[in-house]
């Protein structure tokens, strides 16, 4: 292990989804001032939340009255992508030099040698996945899967996929000479909540939608068939990627500057993006009840 590179591995374990997004930035900016090496932070969420691409559409991506009647967080990522449902999953981010020597510069070789980790990792434990590029499987003709709100019914670059359902979803966002690849690792996906909580396609046979899910969609505990301790899955995935990139981690905790900035990003960009849709809301709600 002499001579490898050397990257922090963070687990930050259960927080809030503004505590969450706001540690990535975090992160990445400390990595931007070249106050840490590349860094692969693993999280996973107190309570069942909704986090958002960059630019995608609030009021067009979730069904926000049941998010709010549930108390349901819902957060816009620093990142790309479309939304996803987070309750029993591992996210994870990686921050790394856009030019550096363990991953290519590329966008698509960025994407293929990270996914190429997480692929040996899951071999670790058991679940043997492909890799494959998800724009050979467009579902043409698919309006549903095309213009979905969810993340996992998409297929990008380097996709993971086991039996042909998508195991991990990520995406990446690019400042300066550093890249924030954010993920998320279904453990159990809760199909449900994707159901109720997302909006679909106007006209979407809700059937299809959720055969969709089940068909395009799985998750650690599915593929193995039990429960898998959270801890073993991390192990695992560290071990793969470590392997993959020729590098070595080093477990760290946040800075006490990496701790102030999640603090006020959780508090001033990071924020509850229903908390203005609050009061209309709610005097909807309660006229819908006085008429009903």
């Amino acid at each position: 292990m002499n001579g490898l590179e050397i990257w922090r591995f963070i687990d930050s374990g259960a927080g809030s989804a503004s505590e969450n997004m706001a540690m990535d930035e975090a992160i990445l900016n400390s990595c931007r001032r070249n106050d840490s090496p590349p860094v692969l932070h693993f999280y996973t969420w107190e309570t069942l939340s909704i986090t958002l691409g960059y630019l995608q559409d609030l009021s067009g991506s979730i069904q926000q009255e049941r998010c709010l009647v549930r108390g349901i967080r819902v957060v816009r990522r620093i990142t790309g992508g479309r939304a996803v449902v987070h309750h029993r999953d591992l996210s994870f981010s990686l921050v790394f030099p856009a030019k550096g020597n363990a991953i290519p510069s590329g966008i698509r070789g960025s994407y293929q040698k990270i996914a190429e980790g997480f692929v040996e990792g899951f071999k670790l434990l058991g679940i043997h996945a492909s890799l494959v590029d998800g724009r050979s499987l467009q579902m043409a003709g698919r309006k549903e899967g095309r213009h979905s709100a969810a993340c996992f019914l998409t297929r990008i670059r380097s996709e993971i996929l086991v039996s042909g359902r998508k195991l991990l979803g990520s995406a990446q966002r690019r400042i300066d000479d550093w890249v924030l690849q954010q993920g998320t690792i279904m453990i159990n996906p809760e199909r449900g909540y994707w159901m109720s909580l997302l909006r679909y396609p106007d006209g979407s046979d809700p059937l299809k939608m959720k055969n969709m899910l089940e068909s395009g969609v799985t998750s650690i505990q599915e593929i193995l068939g039990r429960d898998v301790d959270i801890c073993s899955i991390k192990e695992a995935l560290v071990a793969g990627i470590s392997k993959c990139l020729g590098i070595r981690f080093e477990v760290q905790a946040l800075s006490a500057r990496e701790k102030r900035e999640t603090d006020c990003l959780a508090r001033e960009k990071y924020y509850d993006l229903l908390e203005g849709v609050v009061c209309s809301a709610s005097n909807r709600m309660e006229h819908m009840a006085l008429e009903g």
